[in-house]
């Protein structure tokens, strides 16, 4: 009789997101035999051992097909149902899915959401007449206390909307946050873009510090931002280019736009406009996160915008789009967390560990 043999990190995974986590786990794999081993062992990846269900009258009914009793479960989870962008079903499946593990005796649950929906919303806005604050929910802060409800004792997502993300969170609620950042860097070095001129723009205040740190991981210049006016929620009114002073747009071969989430676009369009307005030569723009709503996609494509995400948010292929992939960064976050020792700071927000990493795990 076999003897048995007890697996502390179980990974399971929704439907749209069996590919991302194949490779997360292979890059566990792969970054186990350097790093170290994952006390009491991982666990090998079947896709078969989360199956969701939605009943007649549309409930969502989960079933965990094997023993997750005193395990470490990471539940990779995506924005969306059947590659079709879902904040709130997939929300709610995040939901149900960890309390089906707590009922099945889960010694922890972790949910990888390389993009959460509602994150946006960390703060009141207010009228752009009056100046009055408006009765809105603070769903960000609502969302993770609802996942810690749920079942969930951490999470781990990528690029957080907003800086005091952690302010947020319920007590006793583990929170990793890795950067698409330096992917979106590494590919740029990788594509040979380098050798031409090129300038990093943010397209808004909010986003001015994360494009200074690309342009830094990069080596080259950072040109400046887009100041917009919003005439009402979703709706911009006039764009302005404001260069970095001594920066002449017009002297440089590419503009590379770093964002941090791609919906309808319009943010997008208008920077886009008010650059050329500068004589830019070319643009291209990166976010982590592409959602692409109301045909952004095919919009901005359109204009002759170059188009970099990553797969945070499944994406259906298209090889106009440039789709860079997070596996190694979502691996070497759940190895830290296993293990309990190595650095995400020092491997996934330095450009050169991260690049030697990455060399080293895709040979």
């Amino acid at each position: 009789m076999p003897s048995y043999r007890f697996e502390k990190i179980v990974l399971l995974s929704d439907r749209d997101s069996i590919g991302l986590t194949e490779k997360i786990y292979s890059k566990l794999i792969a970054y186990s035999r350097t790093a170290g081993k994952i006390p009491g062992r991982l666990r090998e990846f079947n896709p078969e051992e989360l199956e969701i269900r939605v009943a007649n009258n549309n409930e969502i009914i989960p079933n965990i097909k094997t023993t997750v009793r005193g395990r470490h479960v990471y539940v990779i989870k995506s924005s969306t149902v059947n590659q079709i962008y879902e904040p709130n079903t997939s929300l709610m499946e995040a939901f149900i899915i960890a309390d089906a593990c707590i009922q099945a005796s889960a010694d922890r649950v972790t949910l990888v959401a390389p993009h959460l929906p509602y994150q946006r919303q960390d703060r009141r806005s207010t009228d752009k007449i009056t100046g009055a604050e408006k009765r809105e929910p603070l769903s960000a802060k609502l969302t993770l206390r609802l996942l810690k409800e749920s079942g969930y004792s951490g999470l781990i997502t990528v690029d957080p909307h907003f800086d005091q993300y952690r302010s947020a969170l319920p007590n006793d609620f583990q929170l990793e946050t890795p950067t698409a950042r330096i992917a979106i860097a590494n590919h740029i070095i990788k594509s040979g873009l380098l050798e031409k001129k090129v300038t990093v723009i943010s397209p808004d205040y909010g986003g001015g510090k994360r494009a200074e740190i690309l342009a830094k991981d990069l080596g080259i210049t950072y040109g400046g931002l887009c100041r917009k006016q919003r005439e009402k929620p979703g709706i911009i009114g006039n764009m302005t280019v404001l260069p970095e002073e001594g920066i002449t747009l017009s002297e440089y071969d590419f503009a590379l736009i770093l964002d941090d989430i791609i919906d309808s676009g319009g943010t997008l369009e208008k920077c886009y406009q008010a650059l050329k307005a500068k004589e830019v030569k070319d643009i291209i723009v990166a976010a982590p996160h592409g959602i692409f709503t109301k045909g952004a996609q095919q919009r901005l494509l359109d204009t002759g915008i170059k188009l970099i995400t990553t797969n945070a948010i499944p994406q259906v292929y298209d090889p106009r789009i440039e789709v860079i992939d997070l596996s190694t960064i979502l691996a070497v976050t759940i190895h830290c967390i296993a293990t309990g020792h190595g650095s995400i700071s020092r491997k996934l927000f330095n450009i050169n560990e991260y690049r030697a990493l990455e060399e080293k795990l895709s040979r």
